[in-house]
């Protein structure tokens, strides 16, 4: 995983400040979210996600970036696998 920035929301539309790291997986070949097998890119999946994860002293944390969609054989067309959390999750591992 690559930390691209770091930003601190303190938007009035939510409780309170969120700290948002903007992460993407490293280069190289990408994978099948549910075999993990090595898959080409599809397309940039439709644009960003958003994962909660464990809270920084008083400031709640999300991991947020763009995650492209690959093909399987098996499956058809499907988000490719991040480091950071299980497919289908909204939440990091580390939650």
């Amino acid at each position: 995983m690559i930390v691209e920035d770091v930003s601190l929301d303190d938007s009035p539309l939510r409780d309170a400040p969120v700290l948002v790291a903007r992460v993407r997986c490293r280069k190289g070949a990408l994978r099948r979210s549910r075999c993990g097998r090595k898959a080409p890119r599809h397309d940039n999946g439709g644009g960003g996600r958003s994962w909660r994860h464990q809270d920084f002293g008083c400031f709640r944390v999300e991991l947020s970036g763009p995650v492209p969609r690959v093909e399987c054989r098996l499956h058809g067309v499907v988000v490719s696998r991040v480091p950071w959390a299980e497919p289908g999750s909204r939440f990091t591992r580390g939650f």
